[in-house]
């Protein structure tokens, strides 16, 4: 599943300043939120790479 697919096919949820975004198996959900230098989550490929990952992305393409 790649993150158009994320974006158009999954609940994304905003609350307050974040955004509850599935995991691409569905059993689970990580926060994104956008910082001064992009979007941040709580999952493990964020976490690792410090870059903006696939749910990140998929917030970004959800909003426009």
């Amino acid at each position: 599943m790649g993150l158009r697919e994320i974006a158009a096919t999954s609940q994304i949820v905003q609350k307050f300043e974040e955004w509850v975004v599935p995991s691409q198996t569905l059993r689970g959900k990580y926060r994104v939120f956008k910082g001064t230098d992009g979007f941040h989550c709580t999952c493990p490929d964020f976490e690792l790479r410090g870059q903006t990952c696939k749910h990140g992305f998929a917030v970004e393409f959800y909003l426009s």
